[in-house]
């Protein structure tokens, strides 16, 4: 399940539910919906540019760590709290979680002011990455930042974000798998029937999961689709809501990554055992999305967003899967967080930046925080609300 958290950046990318099609010579295309088939001439990557926009940020803050997809609706209000659920049902698994979470350096504050000594104030926010009715997604201090900042700093410019359709355009094998046995057989039988039974919910016949790549299968099931049409619009969540906030107050707009950074993280060991393990149980709990939503999204507005995190570690080892979260959070994590940190240097030493990343970013040994006080920086915790 873990392996899952790495596959969250396209909640709405329909890419992941594009059919897959074969041309009279039987060379594999991706057809993005409401376009013509990528490899036809004159291909058109605005459908998939439009889809990808907003959305890479899912990677992951407090919004899903634990999603899988559920019935669609207009968004994800009305879910079940399962951490409370769990403290009435198992009050020792419960407290071990929160313990856990607890332990993380910085584990609470989803809001933070950033500043050399004597110099000009920056802000470090994490950001809620899928709609909901319990997030206020321009909350009255970020308003208030963005209202003094200079400068706004996302894991991904809007820019990158709608790139990633030109980059499927010119190879549609990033998405489909043309060099491997299909997933079917990857898979199993019985494993790929939960796959494709959870595919299928999305619209996606079993024959064309079947020939797609397993990083954008994770996408898709990563997809609340409670929050599917908002997110497909490229509308309602923080980031973007911020975004263009800020460009509308005159500030310049930078990623802190590009594609070319990320792409490798979410197809790393795409076909391991471990990957595909986590595949597996993301199709068996994709009815649990908007349970999930709202466990999390509670998190999130108590501003403790780590039990997100404990609390998939606890269901990984319930299941009996490996899903290998410490080499995950090496990677989707730490690793990350040190390059949005270089990244965000030169601005943050001259001051007035405001930088959001996923709030699971923030926190941890390896996290946002600890690693700006490392390189000299005073950060403190600011009021959100």
């Amino acid at each position: 399940m873990l392996s899952r958290f790495a596959k969250r950046i396209a909640a709405a990318f329909e890419v992941g539910t594009a059919p897959m099609e074969r041309s009279a010579r039987g060379a594999a295309r991706l057809a993005f919906p409401g376009e013509v088939a990528v490899g036809s001439s004159g291909r058109k990557a605005k459908a998939a540019g439009r889809l990808a926009a907003g959305t890479v940020s899912l990677l992951l803050g407090a919004s899903g760590a634990l999603l899988g997809a559920g019935a669609a609706a207009a968004d994800c209000g009305g879910g079940r709290d399962l951490l409370a659920e769990l403290a009435r049902a198992d009050p020792q698994a419960h407290d071990g979680i929160m313990a856990a979470a607890a332990a993380e350096p910085n584990a609470e504050g989803v809001f933070w002011t950033v500043r050399r000594p004597g110099g000009a104030t920056s802000w470090l926010m994490g950001s809620y990455h899928v709609p909901h009715p319990m997030i206020d997604p321009a909350p009255p201090g970020a308003v208030a930042a963005l209202g003094a900042a200079r400068v706004m700093l996302m894991e991904m410019s809007p820019e990158e974000m709608g790139r990633m359709g030109r980059l499927m355009a010119e190879d549609p094998t990033l998405v489909a798998n043309l060099e491997r046995p299909p997933l079917d057989q990857a898979l199993g039988a019985e494993d790929f029937q939960a796959v494709a039974g959870a595919m299928q919910a999305l619209g996606v016949p079993p024959e064309r999961t079947a020939v797609m790549r397993p990083w954008i299968v994770h996408l898709s099931l990563a997809t609340p689709p409670c929050a599917m049409s908002a997110l497909a619009d490229g509308a309602g969540t923080m980031d973007a809501g911020l975004a263009a906030r800020a460009a509308a107050l005159g500030l310049e707009v930078k990623g802190m990554e590009t594609w070319e950074t990320l792409l490798p993280v979410l197809q790393k060991d795409e076909w391991s055992a471990e990957s595909l393990d986590s595949l597996v149980l993301s199709a068996r709990e994709a009815d649990a999305g908007r349970d999930m939503q709202s466990t999390s999204a509670r998190l999130y507005r108590e501003e403790r967003v780590w039990p997100i995190w404990t609390y998939g570690l606890w269901r990984a080892e319930q299941s009996g899967r490996d899903a290998g979260a410490a080499e995950l959070r090496a990677e989707l994590f730490d690793a990350r967080n040190r390059r949005f940190v270089e990244a965000a240097l030169p601005e943050l030493e001259r001051g007035g930046a405001f930088v959001l990343a996923g709030a699971l970013h923030l926190g941890g040994e390896q996290g946002m925080v600890r690693l700006l006080r490392e390189r000299g920086f005073t950060v403190e915790r600011a009021p959100l609300r």
